[in-house]
Order: structure tokens, then sequence, then C-alpha cells
């Protein structure tokens, strides 16, 4: 991916909604341009589990620091 390309992803409004889709469409290009493949889009999850709050996720790297010391 060239430095223009990069740029535009970063500059390119994706707020309001009505922008979404002008932002979507240039990554589906962008990504048929570079691999000859079109882009296979996810279905977006109603309630993924990064939302949860409650959800108890290892720290990174405690397991390492712990092994560390033994």
């Amino acid at each position: 991916m060239n430095q223009e390309s990069r740029q535009n992803l970063m500059t390119l409004p994706c707020d309001p909604d009505s922008k979404i889709q002008n932002y979507r469409n240039y990554i589906q290009k962008l990504v048929l341009q570079l691999t000859g493949k079109p882009v296979a889009e996810l279905p977006i999850e109603a309630n993924p589990g990064w939302l949860d709050i409650t959800t108890q996720y290892p720290r990174k790297g405690s397991r390492n620091r712990c092994d560390h010391h033994n």
C-alpha cells in the first residue's frame, strides 16, 4: 500500500453515517486493487464479547512475568 492510500485511510471522513458508505467503497476498491480479490464482509455481532465489561481477560504478558521469576 502506498503512502497516498494510507493517508486517505486516515483522513477520509467516516462519520456521519452518510460518509461511512464512501469509506467502505474506498476500502473495497483498495483491497481489490492490491489483492485482486473482493472484500469479504463479516457479520457484525449484536453483542460482541469485548463489549461485556464483566468479562475477564488475562493481562498481556502476565504469564511471562511469572515464568521469569521462578
